[in-house]
């Protein structure tokens, strides 16, 4: 079976901890925007700035286009930022393929807005505060959609440094009785996550008549 994981949520929510021991797993062609802007020389010798970060983002594209016509496994970690992410999800599951989603994000984004700045304050590289907060905004707008298109899907808070990410949802693979995918919640100590969730999972399913499951 061929596989496509995805590694989703706004700047500054932590994914490459998760990446990195996921990865480790599944020996796949991991896609990346940010590597892409590093890494292919004709992309890497362009000056920072919007340019660049759209002829990456579309390198990307290309090379997600020519993985899925290959019928590699691979992985792409993304924002998620737009709705053409999800004619990606659309396009693999047509070809064939098992989709993992791995969703990480925070309670709030004054959080990734404080993680981003502390990052290039390290060298790192830096993402204005305005597009922080769009990005955000529109990602989590996509998750119900995301969630629906993905075979599996793991959602993860987290908000909190030097701490591991919070399973906050589940979605498992449906039974060979076609009954469908179990889906999950798992409430937390902490009020402001439960109500994320509540609001950005289980309420935009409901309004679908999708039934979630909560435990504590």
């Amino acid at each position: 079976m061929k596989d496509f994981f995805i590694f989703a949520g706004p700047n500054g929510s932590g994914k490459s901890t998760i990446i990195k021991g996921l990865l480790s797993e599944n020996n796949v062609i991991y896609l990346n925007a940010d590597y892409c802007a590093r890494a292919v020389p004709l992309i890497a010798k362009m000056p920072d700035g919007l340019e660049k970060s759209v002829r990456a983002q579309k390198e990307t594209e290309r090379q997600i286009e020519e993985m899925i016509s290959s019928g590699e496994s691979f992985a792409w970690e993304t924002v998620f930022s737009h709705e053409s992410r999800l004619e990606i999800m659309k396009s693999a599951k047509v070809a064939g393929y098992r989709i993992h989603l791995n969703y990480i994000t925070t309670k709030h984004p004054d959080i990734n807005v404080r993680r981003v700045h502390d990052r290039f304050l390290r060298g790192g590289h830096d993402v204005p505060e305005e597009k922080i907060r769009g990005r955000y905004k529109r990602s989590v707008s996509f998750l119900p959609e995301m969630i629906l298109a993905a075979d599996e899907v793991l959602i993860y808070d987290n908000s909190y440094d030097n701490a591991n990410p919070t399973l906050l949802f589940q979605k498992l693979m449906g039974n060979e009785d076609d009954s469908g995918p179990d889906m999950i919640v798992w409430q937390v100590d902490d009020k402001e996550v439960n109500e994320w969730v509540m609001t950005h999972v289980i309420k935009p399913l409901n309004d679908m008549d999708i039934f979630v499951h909560c435990l504590k």
